[in-house]
C-alpha cells in the first residue's frame, strides 16, 4: 500500500471526515515521513422562503495541523484532534473577519449615517469644526487646545486623520491643518448633497476599519456592523441575495459572534437602524440584501481573491 493510502486512513480514522490529507512529503536525511493536515469546512446556507435544499459551500483551511510517521510509517507524533478544530474554529473567526470588513467598505456610506456612529463621530466633529472655522487667524489646532479640550484621546483621532491625509501635521509649530484629502471630501459631499463629517467617516470605515474597530473600540457601533455582517457573510458566500427571517439572523448573530446574551429588544433595534439607512431590506419578518451593496461586496470579494485565501 503507497505511503499516501496509508495516512489518509489514519487521518480518516482518527480525525474524522472533516479533516484530511494535504501535502506529504518524505524527509531522507531522517527517514520520516510528514503529513500536513487540512480541511474543507461545510457551511450550509438556507433560504428561509424556500422549500429547495440548502446550499452547501466550503471554506478551504491548509495547514491546521500535521502528522509525522517513521519510514515505517509508524506514528510519531500528530497534533491532537481538539487543537485542530480550535485552529479551524480561528480560521473561521479570520474569514468572518475578511468578509466583515468587505461589507464595511461596500456599505460605509450607510453605516456612517447610522446612530451608532455618533459615538464616534463627535471627536471627528470638533476636529473638523475647528478646521473649517478655525479659532486662530489661519485654518490651525494648536496642541494647546488639544490640551485645554481634554476628554477623549484627541491625538489618536488626529492620527487617524493624518494618516489618511485628511489632517496634517506641523511638528515645528505644534499644530495640525488641513491635509489634502480634506479638500477633496469636502467638495465630493457637497457636489453629492452629504454632510461633511459623514462624508469623512465613510472614507474611515472605507479604509480604516480595523483602526476604528480595535484601537478606538466603538461598542455601540460595532454591534450594528456585527448584525449586518450576520446577513451578508452568507449573502456573499453565495453570490446573491438570501431571505433570512428576522429571528433565524439574531441567532446567527449570538453564534457568529459569541453572544449568547443579545436580546431580541436590542437586536431588533439595531436592525431597523440597518433598515433605515438602506444597509439592509425588511420585508415583513425576512431580512433581504441591498442589492446594488451586494454587487460591490461580491466585487470586492473576487478583488481580494485575486490576492489568495480571503484571511484577516
Amino acid at each position: 500500500m503507497k505511503a499516501r493510502d496509508v495516512i489518509e486512513s489514519y487521518v480518516f480514522r482518527h480525525y474524522g471526515n472533516l479533516t484530511t490529507v494535504g501535502s506529504v512529503g518524505y524527509e531522507e536525511e531522517s527517514g520520516r515521513w510528514v503529513a500536513e493536515l487540512k480541511s474543507d469546512y461545510p457551511r450550509w446556507i438556507k433560504d428561509d422562503r424556500s422549500t429547495g435544499e440548502p446550499m452547501l459551500r466550503f471554506i478551504a483551511m491548509d495547514n491546521i495541523g500535521k502528522i509525522v510517521f517513521d519510514n515505517d510509517l509508524n506514528v510519531l507524533e500528530a497534533t491532537p484532534r481538539d487543537e485542530c478544530g480550535e485552529r479551524i474554529w480561528d480560521r473561521l473567526g479570520l474569514w468572518r473577519d475578511a468578509a466583515e470588513r468587505i461589507m464595511v467598505e461596500a456599505s460605509a456610506d450607510q453605516l456612517a449615517m447610522i446612530r451608532g456612529a455618533d459615538q464616534f463621530l463627535a471627536p471627528i466633529c470638533t476636529i473638523l469644526d475647528n478646521l473649517q472655522n478655525p479659532l486662530h487667524s489661519k485654518p490651525v489646532i494648536t496642541r494647546e487646545d488639544i490640551i485645554r479640550a481634554g476628554g477623549p484621546d484627541w491625538f489618536k483621532y488626529l492620527s487617524l486623520l493624518e494618516d489618511l491625509e485628511i489632517v496634517r501635521a506641523l511638528p515645528e509649530e505644534k499644530e495640525w491643518t488641513y491635509g489634502p484629502l480634506f479638500t477633496s471630501l469636502e467638495e465630493k459631499a457637497a457636489k453629492e448633497g452629504k454632510v461633511f463629517e459623514r462624508a469623512v467617516f465613510a472614507h474611515i470605515l472605507k479604509n480604516r476599519y480595523p483602526a476604528v474597530r480595535d484601537v478606538l473600540r466603538i461598542g455601540i457601533f460595532e454591534s450594528v456592523i456585527h448584525l449586518d455582517s450576520s446577513y451578508y457573510w452568507q449573502a456573499m458566500d453565495v453570490e446573491a441575495p438570501i431571505s433570512i427571517e428576522r429571528d433565524n439572523l439574531f441567532a446567527r448573530y449570538r453564534v457568529q459572534y459569541d453572544d449568547p446574551d443579545a436580546d431580541r429588544f436590542t437586536l431588533n433595534s439595531r436592525l431597523q437602524e440597518l433598515r433605515r439607512v438602506n444597509a439592509i431590506k425588511l420585508d415583513n419578518n425576512f431580512c433581504l440584501a441591498e442589492p446594488r451593496i451586494l454587487k460591490r461586496m461580491v466585487e470586492l470579494k473576487h478583488e481580494a481573491a485575486k490576492y489568495g485565501p480571503m484571511s484577516a
